[in-house]
């Protein structure tokens, strides 16, 4: 058993980097959903096409996500690396990690990721208790974000969140979905990350311009955060 993670569906991962060495793999018994999706997308798919549909998804701008706030953040991961690292249901330093040790958000529960119909899009859903680290708005929320990620080969990935929040005795609370998209491209040396977001608001509010404002600030910090967060991290898991 790996020592450094510790994994159960619907639970949060705990990493303890102290125990990362260069040893480390993923399981071979650990071919996740994920991953025999993959391996239809590319079955169905020929390189050429994956480029070229990969090249049309990356320059395309969508309404959906008009702020830009990360660009052409360059990492030492390759695709694979980056997904193992932190997306895959057995990843070495999932992404809750991050949220829970860095960002301060509790009660984490993720599901595993399932293939969406299509053969191609993963999806999957995840709950927590949202530690809101500015000075405006409540100090904690209950977050539900749904996710779904695409994978175009070793050219790109493209990740996607939708998040609601609820605030008990807070009506209004869920007047906005918060909605980031996270493409992932392959460069010489390692990938570019690039985010976008913005505030779909389902419900009127006089608050709408504090809001977005606010939200724009706070999602922009955590992917700064993030991007720092994955620079330091020790080890990248093996590719097969």
């Amino acid at each position: 058993e790996n020592p450094a993670i510790t994994y159960k569906k619907g639970s949060t991962c705990h990493f303890n980097p102290q125990t990362v060495n260069d040893d480390m793999q993923l399981h071979p018994e650990d071919r996740t959903n994920s991953m025999k999706c993959f391996d239809n997308a590319a079955k169905n798919r020929n390189l050429k096409d994956t480029e070229k549909a990969w090249a049309k998804l990356r320059t395309k701008k969508k309404k959906t996500y008009p702020n830009t706030l990360i660009s052409d953040a360059k990492l030492d991961y390759s695709i694979e690396q980056f997904y193992k690292t932190f997306w895959s249901s057995s990843a070495i330093n999932p992404y809750e990690n991050y949220q829970q040790y860095v960002q301060g958000h509790t009660d984490i529960e993720t599901t595993d990721w399932i293939d969406s119909g299509d053969s191609f899009t993963l999806c999957r859903t995840q709950q927590y208790l949202y530690r809101n680290g500015t000075s405006v708005g409540p100090m904690v929320a209950n977050a539900t974000t749904k996710q779904t990620l695409q994978r175009y080969g070793d050219y790109g990935m493209q990740i996607c969140f939708s998040t609601q929040f609820e605030i008990e005795g807070v009506s209004m609370a869920d007047c906005f979905v918060m909605e980031e998209r996270i493409l992932i491209e392959s460069t010489e040396g390692g990938i570019l990350m690039n985010v976008a977001a913005g505030s779909n608001f389902t419900k009127k509010t006089i608050y709408k311009p504090i809001i977005a404002t606010t939200v724009k600030g706070s999602t922009k910090k955590i992917w700064e955060d993030f991007v720092d967060y994955a620079r330091k991290l020790p080890v990248h898991p093996e590719e097969e």
